[in-house]
């Protein structure tokens, strides 16, 4: 697409080439019934037949005119079947470049997935992609770090269809999304009670440290405060007795 050049490989069973990665023709081919002496069968590729165009669809029966080979004029006949070649790859086949002037690149969903599209300038999707996350993936293909312009992204849907209705509620239904969720954040953000309830949630934590801390430090004096009661009055109980024993001691004398 940016080189300007494509590689091809030819099939073996109708000589056409197939733009690689394909690693199978699809070559399509008609077996046409001729008019005239002998009504014979040719199988003959679609683009020979004068009503050929891209995309076009053949039915059992339909009247074309074609080119067999070795004729150089075109010849009326009846469709009796429409089929592609299925040829595959074989091992050992050489590719070969082709040049080529390419301004639109076709993209299905197999082949759309960790391409580098930065080079394009308009993306258009045929297909409505009803999840979000995968429409914005395809999008990011052609917007994304090194793109040297503006991208624009088209959508088509055809008018007057079920698509163009499921359109326009999957649209209402994101419209309505959004603004609920930008109602619910403005709301958050601009209403007093969460600041207020941050700032209860702040009080009652503080409050419960300082009630734990007021229990911590009241057993600790208490414990504090024991030891030192007990310490006194055994302290208190000895003076009372020493003296006890000194005025025993004094009486003794003074008898004596």
């Amino acid at each position: 697409f940016v080189s300007g050049c494509v590689k091809v490989w030819q099939c073996t069973a109708c000589l056409k080439e197939v733009e690689w990665p394909e690693t199978k023709c699809y070559a399509r081919f008609l077996l046409v019934e001729l008019d005239g002496p002998g009504r014979r069968k040719v199988r003959v590729p679609e683009d020979r037949a004068l009503e050929y165009q891209l995309g076009v669809r053949w039915s059992f029966g339909q009247r074309v005119r074609v080119r067999p080979d070795g004729l150089s004029q075109h010849m009326w006949g009846t469709v009796h079947r429409c089929y592609k070649c299925g040829t595959c790859m074989r091992k050992g086949t050489q590719l070969t470049l082709r040049p080529t002037r390419c301004f639109v690149l076709l993209l299905t969903r197999d082949g759309s997935h960790g391409l580098d599209l930065s080079m394009v300038t308009h993306l258009f999707l045929l297909d409505k992609i009803w999840d979000t996350d995968v429409e914005q993936q395809v999008i990011a293909r052609a917007s994304r770090m090194g793109a040297t312009g503006s991208v624009v992204v088209e959508q088509l849907i055809m008018a007057g269809t079920v698509e163009e209705t499921l359109e326009e509620l999957h649209r209402d239904h994101n419209t309505s999304s959004s603004e609920k969720v930008t109602a619910a954040e403005s709301s958050v953000i601009s209403t007093p009670h969460f600041a207020t309830k941050r700032e209860t949630q702040s009080d009652i934590r503080n409050t419960l440290r300082g009630e734990v801390a007021d229990t911590v430090r009241g057993e600790v004096d208490g414990e504090v405060n024991g030891e030192v009661d007990g310490e006194m009055r055994g302290k208190a109980r000895g003076n009372v007795h020493a003296g006890t024993q000194a005025v025993s001691r004094h009486t003794e004398v003074d008898a004596t």
